[in-house]
Formats: structure tokens, C-alpha cells, sequence
């Protein structure tokens, strides 16, 4: 059986930002917490021939279709083993007409970031055909900053309020303090291949 999660935003007076951070080898990425539908375990998808190697195949989530990429080959990465921390991330990708859900495979997740505005620094270009259209920002993890371990975001499952097991919690505190965090663009990372599918469905 899937392990199914939903995540609400994290209940914070402050004004920043909420990301859910994950890991990525020895880097931490981040995404905005409203983008994110469901967290759940790795498991097998049923493959689409002739797709992009970095997409794993489809999911049936309740009746709707997902696509799965795994996000170390989307952004280029040597491709690792799925272990027991692997976990599927479905975020809400919004397109030009529609919006639709995604999943992404990562190697683990980790915490739940607030960031204020002021900790957010903009990508840098570094030229050389280096893309960094994805990065929507640099986020400082410093002393003090709100960041709540992965275990003990508001989690619940669709039956009921549930800890999720231990062995798939994710390092808690990933994000270790003096690193920074990427923060991604899910629309330009995940749509852009998406409506070409699209439009090769409306044109067949």
C-alpha cells in the first residue's frame, strides 16, 4: 500500500515564505508548500513508451493520470538507486490554459522552511550556457531561522491524522544551518515538456 500524505501550509504569524525542502545528493532544493498536493512513498508506474528518460512513467491518483519525473534527471543529475528515503512529491503545475499534477521523485524530504523575503537572493548567471531559469531564488538557512523538521509538519492522511514511518521520515534538519537552499520554479521546471505532450495529444 502507497504511503499517501497531504500537506497543509505550516500555521506561522510571520510573514515569510513557506518551502518544503528536499534533497538532492548533498544539495538542498525547495519549493513553495501551496504548490504541494500529496508526499508518497516510491512506488512502481506504469511506463510510457518513446517518453524523456527522466520521465518514469504514470500514476493513477484517484482516477486522475500523473506523470512522475525523477528530478535528479530532469536537472541533469547522475541517476541514484530508489532506497526506503525515496519519496514522490506531486506539486500543482500550472500551464499557459491548465493547471495539472506532477510528481517528482526525490531522495528524501526533509523540512519545511519559512523564508523571509530579505533571505532570498536572486539566482546568479553564470553564463556559459548554465541555465538557471529554473531557480527562482537562493535562500540562506541562518541561525535562527523557522524551519520545521519534515516528521513534524501538519501532516494527515485522506482516513485520518498519521506519523508517517520512520523509516521514510527524511533527515530532519536537512537543511543544516550556513547552507543555502534552492528554490525552483516548478512551471518552467515541469511544464514546458508537459504541454508539448499536450499538444502532440490534441494533434493525434
Amino acid at each position: 500500500m502507497s504511503d499517501l500524505q497531504s500537506v497543509n501550509p505550516l500555521s506561522n504569524e510571520s510573514r515569510g515564505s513557506e518551502y518544503l525542502t528536499f534533497r538532492l545528493g548533498d544539495e538542498d532544493y525547495g519549493v513553495d508548500i501551496l504548490r504541494v498536493r500529496e508526499i508518497r512513498g516510491w512506488e512502481s508506474v506504469t511506463r510510457i513508451p518513446n517518453s524523456p528518460e527522466y520521465v518514469k512513467g504514470v500514476l493513477n491518483l484517484r482516477g486522475s493520470i500523473v506523470p512522475i519525473f525523477d528530478m535528479r534527471q530532469r536537472l541533469g543529475m547522475q541517476l541514484r538507486d530508489y532506497s526506503k528515503d525515496t519519496v514522490v512529491i506531486v506539486l500543482r503545475v500550472k500551464g499557459a490554459s491548465s493547471e495539472k499534477n506532477i510528481g517528482v521523485v526525490v531522495d528524501e524530504v526533509s523540512d519545511v522552511l519559512n523564508a523571509q523575503q530579505s533571505s532570498i537572493r536572486n539566482a546568479p548567471q553564470f553564463g556559459g550556457g548554465v541555465p538557471t531559469e529554473f531557480i527562482s531564488g537562493l535562500a540562506d538557512v541562518v541561525q535562527g531561522g523557522a524551519s520545521v523538521p519534515y516528521r513534524d509538519a501538519q501532516m494527515s492522511r485522506a482516513h485520518g491524522a498519521q506519523e508517517r514511518p520512520a523509516g521514510g521520515q527524511g533527515r530532519a534538519g536537512a537543511a543544516a544551518e550556513g547552507k543555502m537552499v534552492m528554490l525552483l520554479d516548478v512551471d518552467k521546471l515541469l511544464n514546458q515538456d508537459t504541454e508539448t505532450e499536450q499538444n502532440s495529444e490534441d494533434a493525434a
